[in-house]
């Protein structure tokens, strides 16, 4: 009798006779007829109650529930998200659950960070692309962590407008680091940290350092940052010119055979590279001259290349490819009947900013 006591009072606490806010009634009919059991918490084994593979039609209330055919919540188990089910024949299950549970729900992931967006102006600008393109970041005191602005390993250029800067390939100025002097910096290839660059932080005036330190020296920087209290205006652009950059040569290697008559062709060419190098560097009182010593000193490169040129050999063509994007743009504008110019790296608008006295402002 003690031993039965604990055991249907354990029962009570699983089998109610009404709802509760999250629980989950069995029928032992279709349609919701028949013999009911509301369960509100695990219940391992229906056998406890008389219900073992009698189910027959199910309501789900308040959280899902996991059903399974066998007792200890094993064999084939199923999820059951609220709602009515009035005939579990249907999905397979029909009078052969021996065990429920509310369904394990995993928490819903934290949302997540925002990333704050980059500003744009301070004592040091990074641009993500070479030239100062692209998205820029600028800060006027440190940043142990570019990924807050979602800029890890994205910067490509830089311009610094006051003091030195140290600039480092991890977060918390780790791994290799280097210090930038006022400047522009058009492309970060030539200091070794292109798309490198983690942290940056101010370096103290008194701080001294060796040369090794130091970036390549960089290109002058015209400071056009807007001044507190700065009076501006806008003023109409004259005339914008589209600048693009040197064209680039891409070479490659060919096979080529030797031809039949290889020493006396070999001597042709070489002459008609000489011819053309000496007339290049010719000057006008002794064009002429050159041009013959040109021909004659090709025709000996020549000569010294065709005693080989019984095999293939393997020759290096070029080509110059035009610039794809614009460089810069150069702007004039009028103020105050004096002509300004300017030349940016972004395409300008029909205005331009200007202070007092006609110098641009951003």
């Amino acid at each position: 009798m003690k031993s039965i006591l604990p055991r249907a009072l354990a029962l009570a606490a699983i089998v109610v006779a009404g709802h509760a806010g999250a629980a989950i009634t069995l029928f032992s009919h279709d349609g919701f007829h028949g013999k009911r059991v509301t369960l509100v918490q695990p219940a391992p084994d229906f056998r406890d109650f008389n219900f073992n593979d009698r189910a027959s039609s199910i309501l789900v209330e308040g959280e899902p529930w996991e059903v399974c055919q066998d007792v200890g919540f094993r064999n084939r188990c199923a999820i059951l998200v609220p709602g009515e089910y009035p005939n579990l024949a249907a999905v397979g299950l029909g009078d052969t659950l021996s065990s429920a549970r509310p369904a394990h729900r995993e928490p819903p992931p934290p949302p997540p960070q925002p990333v704050a967006p980059p500003p744009s102006s301070g004592d040091i600008v990074f641009y993500e692309h070479p030239g100062f393109h692209g998205r820029g970041l600028g800060t006027s005191s440190e940043i142990d962590n570019f990924q807050q602005f979602g800029f890890n390993d994205r910067a490509s250029s830089v311009v610094v407008f006051e003091h030195r800067w140290e600039v480092c390939e991890h977060a918390d100025f780790g791994g290799r680091c280097m210090i930038l002097r006022p400047g522009r910096y058009p492309d970060l290839r030539s200091t070794g940290l292109n798309d490198m660059i983690s942290s940056v932080r101010r370096v103290h005036h008194e701080d001294n350092f060796e040369d090794s330190r130091y970036a390549p020296q960089p290109l002058p920087a015209y400071d056009w940052r807007r001044r507190p209290q700065e009076y501006v205006e806008a003023v109409p652009i004259e005339s914008v010119h589209v600048v693009y950059a040197a064209p680039q040569q891409q070479c490659w290697v060919e096979q080529s055979a030797a031809p039949a008559n290889a020493r006396t062709g070999g001597a042709i060419v070489g002459g008609l590279i000489g011819g053309i190098l000496g007339h290049q560097i010719g000057d006008n009182g002794n064009r002429t001259a050159t041009t013959a010593g040109g021909t004659i000193a090709g025709a000996v490169i020549g000569s010294q290349i065709a005693r080989g040129a019984e095999q293939p050999q393997q020759v290096t063509r070029c080509t110059s490819v035009p610039a794809q994007a614009p460089d810069h743009y150069d702007i004039s504008y009028w103020y105050h009947g004096v002509r300004h110019h300017v030349q940016t790296t972004q395409a300008p608008g029909p205005t331009i900013l200007v202070n007092g006295d006609g110098e641009p402002r951003i």
